[in-house]
């Protein structure tokens, strides 16, 4: 999956909004195996100021450095 994405972000016929919050959150999730989603909305948080991205989901507080509410 993490190919398929690396893939496309160097295809230049198509073009994709925020390719390196894409290019990030693909390395995220072909490191850790995390959700890609969840690793794509932790960069995007990331990138807008925010200090950390909360979530309830344990596995994307462990892999996708987000940080867990409990």
């Amino acid at each position: 999956m993490a190919q398929a994405f690396d893939a496309l972000l160097q295809t230049q016929e198509i073009v994709i909004e925020c390719a390196d919050k894409v290019r990030r959150a693909s390395r995220t999730y072909a490191k850790t195996n995390a959700d890609f989603a969840d690793s794509l909305s932790e960069r995007a948080a990331s990138s807008a100021g925010c200090e950390r991205t909360m979530t309830f989901d344990v596995v994307a507080a462990q892999l996708a450095g987000m940080t867990l509410i409990r």
